[in-house]
């Protein structure tokens, strides 16, 4: 799904932080599109091509691995964790595609609270999202590389945790290959 599906994973990383870093969160297809700026149509609901969108990301999202691999010479290690869980038991797709449930949405503790947990007395409330929260409402099709950096920043921001600044706006840009 591209920018649109990184679009939509920031706004589950928003909702996991603004949720009391609790890991979880309660997801609803009309409160995520809220959230991310969505215009209502005339009728006060969703376009519902817009709500078989989110769906089918959403569905895509919680079945995402992160696949990490170690070698030397001798062996190659390899862990498989998944992004997200869903909680629910019983979900209904409708025959438009549209899940109208609330669903039970539950981050994996493996990529999440190291993410978000440096030391327990050094929480400093909802900064990470500051950002996130706007770039979620970012217009996906005229703004696509801003998702896209913005995403790679918030991945090299956790991995260079603790270490001294190694990224920069030059570096991001020749990773995703883009020609100063």
């Amino acid at each position: 799904f591209g920018a649109e599906g990184l679009r939509h994973f920031l706004a589950l990383v928003v909702m996991l932080e603004e949720n009391y870093r609790t890991g979880y969160f309660q997801w609803n297809v009309n409160h995520v599109l809220r959230e991310m700026g969505y215009e209502r149509d005339p009728s006060g609901a969703f376009n519902i091509e817009l709500k078989k969108k989110a769906t089918e990301i959403l569905l895509l999202l919680t079945n995402l691995t992160i696949v990490a691999t170690r070698k030397d010479s001798r062996r190659e290690e390899v862990r498989l964790q998944k992004l997200f869980h869903i909680d629910s038991q019983h979900l209904i797709k409708y025959s438009n595609g549209v899940i109208n449930n609330t669903i039970a949405i539950q981050a994996s503790p493996y990529w999440y609270q190291d993410a978000f947990f440096q030391d327990a007395k050094n929480r400093k409330g909802r900064q990470y999202t500051k950002l996130l929260r706007k770039i979620i409402t970012e217009n996906h099709w005229k703004h696509s590389l801003t998702i896209y950096l913005s995403t790679l920043l918030s991945i090299f921001w956790r991995i260079s945790r603790g270490k001294p600044r190694s990224f920069s706006v030059k570096n991001l840009v020749a990773w995703c290959n883009v020609d100063l």
